[in-house]
């Protein structure tokens, strides 16, 4: 392509016409993410206790690449420590659920969350449950939500 542009402009310069420099061509931008959609009948919530329709959570398991476009993770380290996970530009289902932009998400059911790398293992430690526990910090106070699939 660039042998061919030099070309172009090397003959309309031999020419005598303007020589105009072609536009790079650009990769084409990959289409909008779609993000889990959520039926308005899909949670419930009171206080901390919520449930969510087994056809909602068919269909995270079914595709665990949307679980990925609900927010994003940021870690969260004290003393050199991994605490958990920061949760930030969170989309519909996650707020839905009560979490809030810079909640901190410790554990799920026990297990810690520490990085986002470790997202594909707690994926498969977690993809059969029926219930979750998750051990959160909002302000500095933990907190925890009880999840449950029906």
């Amino acid at each position: 392509m660039r042998r061919r542009a030099l070309a172009s402009l090397a003959f309309a310069w031999a020419c005598g016409e303007p020589a105009t420099v072609p536009e790079p061509e650009r990769e084409p931008e990959p289409p909008p993410r779609e993000h889990a959609r959520v039926d308005d009948d899909a949670i419930h919530c009171d206080g901390d206790r919520c449930t969510v329709a087994a056809a909602l959570a068919a269909r995270l398991r079914a595709d665990p690449a949307a679980l990925t476009g609900l927010g994003q993770l940021e870690p969260v380290a004290r003393d050199g420590r991994p605490v958990g996970l920061r949760v930030l530009a969170l989309e519909p289902l996650p707020r839905q659920l009560g979490f809030i932009d810079g909640d901190v998400i410790v554990s799920i059911n026990g297990l810690a969350v520490q990085s986002p790398q470790s997202a594909p293992q707690l994926y498969l430690q977690l993809r059969a449950a029926r219930r979750f526990t998750v051990v959160f910090e909002r302000d500095g106070v933990r907190r925890t939500m009880h999840v449950d699939v029906v």
